[in-house]
């Protein structure tokens, strides 16, 4: 991080490496990570940059290489990412294995607006969340319970969703709606394999 720190790019921006703070995350569950902290400079201001970087996650297909257009700079930027059928797999998976515990509510929000947004591999799909699970040691039994009408009306759940959507101003549905979407589309995928494997 210290070297990333140290790249120039002509954008204004400055990384200090001194400022960097490292701290275990999630210790306690099959992923961990870490999330750093450091200081951005551009001119007299001055943020707090936050990266959580997780351990061992299940990629299924390649990781691919998105463009993203010239902004500040001259050349447009490559970066290396998950493809989405990882993306919404690693989302759900983290749901399902902490369950009611769950702080995450972007992956809750992310999750609907890209599923209703973005086209996929069916079969990728549907290969790359039980493998997910399998990596995580979740067992495909908790599935039926974060997918089922108890949990979509989960008081404290609703409470956060609506704290979340407050604070960062988003319009979203309404939490139960939300857990509806990702019953319709995980159901088929999960639950009626289930079934047939029993």
């Amino acid at each position: 991080m210290v070297t990333l720190c140290e790249l120039l790019f002509g954008d204004g921006l400055s990384f200090d490496a001194a400022s960097i703070q490292v701290a275990p995350i999630n210790a306690h569950l099959t992923y961990p990570g870490v999330t750093a902290r450091l200081r951005v400079i551009s001119g007299p201001s001055q943020v707090t940059l936050q990266l959580d970087v997780s351990f061992g996650n299940v990629i299924t297909l390649a990781p691919v290489k998105l463009f993203f257009p010239p902004l500040l700079l001259d050349e447009r930027v490559a970066v290396t990412v998950y493809p989405l059928e990882t993306v919404i797999t690693e989302k759900f998976a983290a749901l399902v294995e902490l369950g009611a515990l769950t702080t995450r509510m972007k992956d809750i929000g992310d999750l609907p607006m890209i599923l209703t947004t973005e086209p996929f591999q069916a079969a990728a799909v549907a290969e790359a969340p039980t493998r997910s699970l399998a990596a995580r040691a979740t067992l495909q039994e908790q599935v039926p319970i974060i997918l089922g009408a108890e949990f979509a009306a989960n008081p404290a759940l609703t409470a956060r969703w609506q704290h979340y959507l407050r604070r960062t101003g988003l319009t979203a549905p309404a939490y139960r709606e939300v857990m509806m979407l990702l019953r319709a589309f995980y159901d088929p995928l999960l639950l009626e394999g289930q079934r047939a494997g029993q």
